[in-house]
């Protein structure tokens, strides 16, 4: 990308849009494919350039649709060990959806399992932010704080 990460989502959108007037119908597999072909060759920004343009190709337009159809390539790109393809996933789903519960919850479990505390801690605090009812996510932002010692931020997330 060499340093215009920009570039390659608007060169990406061109491509898409020429594709749609042109009568070709872009497949979401191939894409997906791309951008774990893209990560494995550590080109993580354009990793997350496809999925973002193309999220919602060939998705229906419902959102429990959406919701589902999102869950199910995040899970099979982690089965394939694209973890970035999942994460970029996730990240745009929550995006379109934010104030679904499940996507947040799943996000933050990748994060767990394979992003730093860091990035842990800025999916909860964003996940509370667009669902602030959802106790489960409060409660795991306030456990994430004390499992490293910050009690005090601990608390002050659950008063």
């Amino acid at each position: 990308t060499q340093g215009n990460e920009k570039m390659v989502e608007l060169i990406l959108t061109r491509a898409i849009d020429s594709l749609a007037a042109n009568g070709v119908t872009p497949d979401r597999d191939m894409w997906l494919k791309q951008a774990e072909e893209a990560e494995k060759t550590g080109f993580i920004k354009t990793c997350q350039a496809i999925v973002k343009v193309t999220i919602k190709v060939g998705v229906d337009e419902d959102v429990k649709g959406m919701k589902q159809n999102w869950i199910q390539d995040a899970d099979a790109a982690i089965n394939r060990n694209s973890i970035e393809v999942a994460r970029a996933i996730y990240n745009n789903a929550v995006m379109h959806l934010k104030n679904k519960k499940k996507l947040w919850l799943r996000l933050a479990e990748l994060e767990t399992k394979y992003g730093t505390s860091e990035s842990l801690d800025n999916v909860l605090q964003r996940a509370v932010t667009y669902c602030p009812h959802a106790e489960i996510l409060w409660l795991m932002a306030a456990k994430q704080k004390w499992l490293r010692g910050d009690v005090a931020s601990a608390r002050r997330i659950l008063a």
